[in-house]
């Protein structure tokens, strides 16, 4: 009886030994998309399932291609490098811009009358022959006919159709170094019923020990009334932890809304600890934004030294601030 454990027991390590390096070969993929519903194919082969989806794959680079065939939307390709455990990617796809067609060219305004000629002087009588008579005198030169006047300019041709490209796009930064909001009005343009927008909320704060986190991210097109006034509010950086002094905070989240109603924003990211915890980035609205959060500053990627006073708005937008380091401000594009 001892010897048939003994047995079971090395067949058991045998196995554990055989599977453990096998499972670490692979890691899994998430990826999303706006909008959902893509195809999505690996290293040119069509994975056969379409955004949300998941998948396994070998470690290592591969190249992802989310299409959505035959629509208004442009491909998008990506090269992921796959980690064991758990992969995600979050894809915008960008909507193909089109040029409506030039109006008709006005019609060409009539030509004026031509003046009438002069008439010619009378010839002299002739002279008796033998004696030259005297010439005649020379007739007047007739008077030279009026201008015509200038022809009617032709009409306008009409606008070309709604859609034509991009015809306006405004930032909005927060420069504050002291974690609070920076608010703004908008109101959008003539003609205007639809503007894409672009936000990130402020980063939170360093502590002592844990970095604070990236803040959130969202991208999505807002419909607008033309004349109408916006509230634009770009979230502040939290403040770094200062030894006997505060904590840090967290980053504020960016928003934009109209009255009492907020139409989209993205949250702030939480502060950093002075205690050796797992600190996450902060995530974005699923209800208001499509995709995406910010990454978490770590004690491997701090961020700028001294805090959000040297934190440019820009590609370090909303990311969380290093050990003892403010977080980076918040940022809204506005594109119509």
């Amino acid at each position: 009886m001892y010897k048939i454990r003994l047995i079971i027991l090395a067949v058991i390590a045998v196995t554990a030994a055989t599977v453990a390096p096998a499972e670490a070969q692979n890691g899994a993929l998430k990826v999303t998309s706006f909008p959902s519903g893509a195809k999505v194919t690996i290293d040119g082969t069509d994975t056969g399932k379409t955004t949300p989806m998941s998948i396994s794959l070998a470690l290592g680079d591969h190249t992802v291609v989310v299409s959505i065939p035959n629509s208004g939307w442009n491909p998008d390709t990506r090269t992921v490098t796959i980690v064991s455990g758990n992969n995600d990617l979050s894809v915008t796809l960008l909507p193909i811009l089109t040029v409506g067609p030039p109006g008709p060219k006005g019609d060409k305004g009539d030509k004026g009358d031509k003046g009438d000629k002069g008439d010619k002087g009378d010839t002299g009588a002739q002279g008796i022959r033998g004696n030259q008579g005297d010439p005649g005198a020379p007739g007047e030169p007739g008077l030279k006919g009026d201008k015509g006047d200038k022809g009617d300019q032709g009409n306008v041709g009409p606008e070309g159709a709604p859609g034509g490209g991009v015809k306006g796009m405004q930032a909005f930064r927060n420069t504050a170094n002291d974690g609070s909001n920076a608010t703004s009005n908008w109101t959008a343009p003539t003609g205007i019923t639809h503007v894409m927008i672009e936000m990130w909320g402020g980063g939170g704060g360093g502590g002592s020990v844990i970095a604070g986190a990236g803040a959130g991210y969202s991208r999505s097109v807002i419909a607008v009334t033309p004349g109408t006034a916006y509230t634009i509010t770009v979230g502040g950086g939290g403040l770094s932890h200062i030894p006997f002094g505060r904590n840090a905070t967290g980053g504020s989240g960016s928003t934009m809304s109209q009255g009492n109603t907020v139409l989209i924003w993205a949250s702030g990211g939480s502060a950093g600890t002075n205690e050796a915890l797992p600190v996450f980035p902060g995530q974005g609205d699923p209800s208001a934004a499509v995709f995406g959060w910010g990454d978490g500053g770590n004690a491997n990627d701090p961020g700028p030294a001294f805090g959000a006073q040297f934190c440019p708005n820009g590609p370090s937008t909303g990311h969380g601030g290093g050990l003892f380091s403010g977080g980076h401000p918040g940022y809204v594009l506005l594109i119509w």
